[in-house]
């Protein structure tokens, strides 16, 4: 990191190496400028740019994949791209039909549910969120084994070079180069993420789930 503008770091994939071609960066630079709302960033999540955990829109596509982890499961609102008080988290894939009935009995829209494969938190290394300042690199993080929210209400913080070490040491090198060309693609922006002792996630081979990327 020179004069507070993050760096290529040995070993670490550039923006050009993580995402294929220049070309899809520009078309992400397009389409998406600012990532200013849940929606904008929601909407980008769903490509699956980067890593994230997998995704369905039924349990039929569950059942079909043939994944037979736990699921959060989340209600969506199409017209905002909002949730709404209907999640449950690490679902039996068993538990999914009940969850379910028990949502449109209180007038929820089958088709407005999605799911996700649970992340193991009891996995879980490194989890927070980071951001490029103007001088330097800003981490909050915790080591805590726990959901994000919870975890994140006694974080820790650490900066610069030392915080880049950090994620360089727990994170696996494309998820780390993947983290530095979002912080260089979407300027101001803070990264959520989590990093775990095992792989996980809609990219084979990375072990660093990226939650949002935001600036809201």
């Amino acid at each position: 990191m020179v004069g507070g503008i993050i760096r290529p770091v040995k070993g670490i994939l550039t923006p050009k190496e993580e995402w294929g071609t220049s070309k899809l960066n520009t078309s992400i630079t397009k389409e998406f400028t600012v990532l200013d709302t849940k929606k904008k960033a929601f909407s980008l999540y769903l490509r699956g740019i980067w890593n994230r955990p997998r995704i369905w829109n039924s349990y039929e596509e569950i059942l079909a994949c043939g994944y037979r982890g736990n699921v959060t499961m989340r209600y969506l609102i199409e017209a905002k791209g909002a949730r709404v008080p209907f999640i449950a988290f690490q679902v039996p894939i068993k538990d999914i039909p009940k969850v379910e009935q028990e949502w449109i009995s209180r007038c929820a829209d089958i088709r407005m549910i999605t799911f996700n494969e649970s992340a193991p938190d009891h996995r879980l290394i490194l989890q927070g969120e980071v951001q490029q300042s103007i001088n330097h690199l800003d981490l909050t993080y915790s080591r805590e084994k726990t959901n994000m929210r919870k975890a994140m209400e006694n974080p820790l913080t650490i900066k610069g070079i030392s915080a880049l070490l950090l994620l360089k040491q727990h994170a696996d090198p494309k998820s780390l180069g993947t983290m530095l060309s979002l912080l260089r693609q979407f300027q101001d922006h803070v990264i959520e993420f989590g990093i775990y002792s095992v792989n996980l996630g809609c990219i084979p081979h990375r072990n660093t789930i990226i939650w949002e990327v935001r600036k809201y």
